[in-house]
């Protein structure tokens, strides 16, 4: 894809920039994902029993629908390179900022989500992000009359992870930033490593299908390495260099 494409901006150069980063991001994306095209009865070790996704840059049919037909296999089968570019760009990565991103929020803390919601639910990567503001709020005595967070996966704009979310981040600033996603690294690891949540929507079932438990696979135990280089991805780091 050439990078015009993706430009919307010429004339403006922090939205020329802004589009540069969102397709760094994606291309890591695609470091991270298996960008061939792969059937779903071939995904063995971290599929749900009967479920049969089809997947190619990462992107399932579950992307354009909850409901399973052999017609959005195919649309998967058939995506392009560029068609991948523009879905995470103007859906996954657009809601993400929506949510952590804009006035008071932080750029490499919506990548980051944005990359954990790809590839576990957006649901999942709030709820990790509750996670590490609640490990925040417990840590700073500042804190200490604040209640923490109940841990659900919703978010809302002026709610409570908002607010908590931002108020960390003004108060703290560089230094709130980097805890965060310490936290959220943190917590990405422990789901990759099948450990225990006591959330909504990360079930123990979810976390073992990441882990997989089948320590005699080799090819499983690569993967297994593969979670780990991505909970260890850090935007931060990228803009700091």
């Amino acid at each position: 894809m050439s990078v015009e494409n993706i430009i919307f901006d010429k004339n403006s150069d922090d939205i020329f920039h802004q589009d540069m980063m969102d397709y760094n991001f994606v291309q890591g994306v695609f470091g991270r994902e298996d960008t061939n095209y792969v059937k779903g009865k071939e995904l063995k070790s971290h599929r749900v029993p009967g479920e049969n996704w089809d997947t190619k840059y990462g992107i399932t049919y579950k992307a354009y629908s909850d409901n399973y037909s052999d017609a959005l296999n195919k649309k998967v089968k058939n995506l392009t390179e560029d068609q991948a570019i523009q879905h995470y760009i103007n859906k996954d990565l657009k809601n993400a900022r929506y949510i952590w991103g804009g006035a008071g929020g932080s750029n490499a803390i919506t990548y980051k989500l944005t990359d954990i919601g790809i590839n576990a639910g957006p649901n999942t990567g709030t709820e990790i992000m509750q996670l590490a503001i609640n490990d925040v709020i417990n840590s700073q005595p500042v804190y200490e009359n604040v209640k923490p967070l109940t841990v659900d996966g919703k978010w809302s704009k002026g709610g409570e992870t908002d607010k908590y979310y931002k108020d960390i981040l003004a108060v703290f600033g560089k230094k709130g930033e980097k805890a965060l996603m310490e936290q959220i690294k943190y917590h990405q690891h422990r789901l990759y490593q099948g450990e225990k949540f006591k959330t909504k929507t990360i079930s123990q079932e979810k976390a073992n299908r990441y882990y997989w438990g089948q320590k005699g696979n080799p090819s499983e135990g690569d993967a297994r390495g593969g979670w780990v280089d991505r909970a260890n991805w850090d935007p931060l780091k990228i803009e700091e260099q």
